[in-house]
This record gives structure tokens, C-alpha cells and sequence, in this order.
């Protein structure tokens, strides 16, 4: 499936003086934890991320079929369906034969009812926890009652464990890199200021979303990625809407 580019220092999809003003309702957060799939459900949706910020563009695989061609830094297939299942998923260098060593090889299973992304992140070459590998972040794709759902993945192996602000109070703490954040963000539609800042901290900011503009029945899933694992992190900003047979992330609203 071809990529998807979506890597944006400053986020043009949301920053406009023509938005509406910054809206002085404060985020209601979600928390996240594993999804609860309907009994029976035989269908998931799976979507690949690259943000990995060494590793050039590869191809990924679920079991020996190519589901992601060409994919580069910053670019991202669409949500596409799978059946519900065990997989192997070996990542290559673009072009390279399905025959040849993966570079990186994992199985996981993929419940029904979910969606998932699958983030190529870390270091090629890299041991221990910055290592590069595919990372599984769950998307809640349930229906979001009219409100903007935001959901934030922290793909920089050396960005540290940060909060996000709004208008300079925490509203999500504690995400960390490669890992599913426990809560997510359910906004009114409008525009907000929202910043990345160290954990515990309201400065530096490490990545400034002011100005955010946010609409109604939209998941945005926003990566915190590099270029390189040196540079300042950008925001990556993928948009889908609710799907009515997706299962929830548990929480309370």
C-alpha cells in the first residue's frame, strides 16, 4: 500500500488566525488500557507507522505478505483490515526479496475489534530499550459523541518522559517512549493551546501545539518523531474517524 506523508514542523492543519479563538473549555481525558473486542468480532484494522529516525525506508510484512511498501520516516499507510489472528511481522529495506534476513522480526497477535498502530521506532544498531523494533500503539476508534478525540505516541528514544499541557495545566502525564499512553484526550471542537513539556515541568516546552484546532468526530493520533534522534522533535498527525464496530479503549469519559 503507498505511504502517506503527514510530517509537519508546524502544524498547518490546525494553526490559522482564521480558526476559531481558543476555547476555555478544559480537555476531559480518557483513560486507555486494553481493548475489549466484541465476542465476535473476526476483523481488526491495522495501520503502519515509520518512525524510526535512522532506519531508511523499509517494507513490512504480516506473515510473508507485504503490507507496507516504501515507507519512510514521517509516512504512514491508512487503517486497513485484517483478519483477527496470529502474525509474523519481519521488516525490510525497500526492495529488498521477501526471501532475504529480516532486519527485524516479532509475532503478535491481533485481536478482534481493535485498531492498532504498528510503529516502526528506535535505533538501527541500537540495544536495550532504544533499539529499533515495531511498537504497538492502540487507537480508540469508538464513536466520540461529537467531541475531537486526541490521542499522543512518543516515537524519540531521547526525549524524556513528558506531560502535556493545556493552557499550562497537565491534562496527560507521563508518556514515555514506545509505550501506549494510559489516557487520551476528548475535546469540544475548537482551538487549543496545547504544549509538550518534561514530566513535572511547565518549561521547556519540547513541542508547542498551540493554536491546535480540533473538529467533531475526528481521532487525531499526533507522533512525537525526529528526523534524526538528536533533533527537535516534530509533530506527525494522522486523522480518521470513528468506526461504529471498533472496540473501545475502557475508561470513563
Amino acid at each position: 500500500m503507498k505511504p502517506i506523508a503527514f510530517m509537519v514542523a508546524v502544524l498547518l492543519l490546525f494553526t490559522s488566525a482564521a480558526f476559531a479563538s481558543p476555547s476555555t473549555t478544559q480537555a476531559d481525558s480518557q483513560a486507555t488500557s486494553a481493548a475489549t473486542p466484541s465476542a465476535n468480532a473476526t476483523s481488526a484494522y491495522v495501520r503502519f507507522v515509520h518512525a524510526s529516525p535512522n532506519a531508511s525506508a523499509v517494507d513490512i510484512y504480516l506473515n510473508n505478505e507485504a503490507k507496507a511498501t516504501d515507507l519512510k520516516l514521517a509516512e504512514a499507510t491508512d487503517f486497513m483490515a485484517i483478519t483477527a489472528a496470529p502474525y509474523t511481522i519481519d521488516v525490510r529495506p525497500t526492495g529488498a526479496a521477501s526471501s532475504t534476513k529480516p532486519i527485524y522480526t516479532t509475532n503478535l497477535v491481533i485481536a478482534g475489534g481493535v485498531s492498532v498502530n504498528l510503529v516502526a521506532v528506535g535505533l538501527l544498531g541500537a540495544t536495550g530499550s532504544k533499539a529499533f523494533k515495531i511498537a504497538e500503539f492502540m487507537s480508540d476508534r469508538g464513536p466520540a459523541q461529537g467531541k475531537a478525540r486526541v490521542e499522543f505516541f512518543q516515537t524519540v528514544p531521547n526525549v524524556p518522559t513528558v506531560d502535556v499541557l493545556q493552557d499550562t495545566k497537565p491534562v496527560l502525564t507521563e508518556l514515555k517512549f514506545a509505550k501506549q499512553a494510559e489516557a487520551h484526550l476528548n475535546l469540544e471542537p475548537g482551538s487549543y493551546n496545547l504544549e509538550l513539556v518534561p514530566t513535572g515541568k511547565t518549561a521547556p516546552a519540547v513541542l508547542d501545539l498551540k493554536n491546535t484546532q480540533v473538529a467533531a468526530d475526528t481521532i487525531y493520533t499526533i507522533f512525537i518523531i525526529a528526523q534524526t534522534n538528536s533533533a527537535t522533535p516534530q509533530a506527525m498527525i494522522l486523522t480518521t474517524n470513528p468506526v461504529e464496530a471498533s472496540a473501545t479503549l475502557e475508561g470513563t469519559p
